[in-house]
């Protein structure tokens, strides 16, 4: 019972939460409304010419029926499918990568993420890239400043 009771209330705070985001993002009275309204109605036009589009483009390139016949010279379905093979055989390939190069790691020696330490050191090496250009902008244009 406690479960369900929880599950109630996590569910009442998350509508909280949106009404509240809602106010923030919107406002509130009638500039809410006129808010709101314009980015509903964008979003459902966005939708509806995506659908339209790639509709067509379907069309275009399988064929009416979709059975092939279009451009592709394939049918949707095998490209799905083809497609999804692709999908399954990058995350197969991918994640028995990272169990290899962990492993490696393992065996060397190496305590941690490798790829944990990989991305901190690359991101740390890209903040001091940063913040080098940034002090020698400013130097520059301190030495300007100092001229005039």
């Amino acid at each position: 019972m406690n479960a369900i009771q929880y599950g109630a209330e996590a569910g009442v705070l998350n509508q909280i939460a949106q009404g509240n985001s809602l106010r923030r993002v919107f406002g509130t009275g009638t500039g809410f409304q006129e808010s709101y309204s314009a980015m509903a109605n964008t979003q459902a036009d966005m939708q509806n010419y995506t659908a339209r589009e790639t509709t067509r483009s379907a069309r275009e390139h399988f064929g009416k029926s979709l059975r092939g016949g279009g451009s592709s010279g394939m049918s949707f379905a095998h490209a799905a499918k083809s497609n999804a093979d692709l999908k399954h055989d990058q995350f197969a390939g991918t994640a028995q990568g990272y169990s290899d190069a962990m492993a490696y790691a393992k065996a060397e020696g190496i305590t941690g993420s490798l790829f944990q330490n990989l991305a901190k050191t690359k991101t740390s090496s890209m903040g001091d890239g940063r913040t080098n250009a940034l002090k020698t902008a400013m130097e520059k244009v301190e030495g300007e400043i100092g001229q005039i």
